[in-house]
């Protein structure tokens, strides 16, 4: 089987360098990546495809033209909490201790009303398992840290997370074979 991980278009918070769980629409340069991808990855609907269920990810789907998806809030963003709807200098002047308590411990650090880097991986491994042993290969709409998560997985080394950059609109693809996985492709597309 084969996990087929898209990341969401460019989102108006992206392109304002926020970093949020904020239903953010994704921005005329998101919308023309997808559609670029879209041109090139015809085949998208011949798969059964899982989207998070944030807003950026399911209009990816619906420019991808894709005609039908299950949901599923595992494979959304990490959740920032407090954290979520502000730049990075922004969570320094505002959360100092906060922000240097988060870069000394990434992985166990939980955001102020939101999650640790733990509780990501926790959600990313528990549909890594149970997909995995599916028959059939999925395409994912989700997110850099969910994405970044599963690479992490495949490799089998936590601190791997912070070794990939996934770009917008850009496919992963991670290949299970009798239980173990072979990254294939990291932002494959046009």
């Amino acid at each position: 089987m084969k996990f087929y991980l898209i990341r969401h278009g460019e989102s108006e918070d992206n392109l304002s360098m926020i970093t949020s769980r904020v239903d953010t629409k994704l921005s005329a340069n998101g919308k023309a990546q997808v559609k670029t991808l879209r041109d090139e990855y015809a085949d998208i609907n011949d798969k059964k495809v899982i989207v998070s269920n944030l807003l950026r990810a399911q209009e990816t789907a619906d420019l991808l033209g894709v005609k039908s998806y299950e949901v599923d809030e595992r494979v959304r963003e990490i959740d920032l909490g407090d954290f979520q709807g502000h730049s990075f200098e922004e969570l320094e002047r505002i959360y100092p201790e906060e922000t240097k308590k988060r870069f000394e411990e990434p992985f166990t650090f939980k955001f102020p009303g939101g999650e640790s880097f733990t509780d990501l991986r926790k959600r990313t491994e528990e549909f890594y398992e149970e997909k995995s042993k599916l028959d059939e290969d999925l395409v994912i709409i989700s997110h850099e840290g969910f994405i970044r998560t599963m690479l992490s997985i495949a490799v089998g080394k936590v601190e791997a997370y912070y070794n990939f950059k996934i770009e917008n609109a850009r496919i992963c693809e991670i290949e299970v074979i009798d239980g173990f996985p072979i990254i294939n492709k990291i932002n494959f597309g046009v």
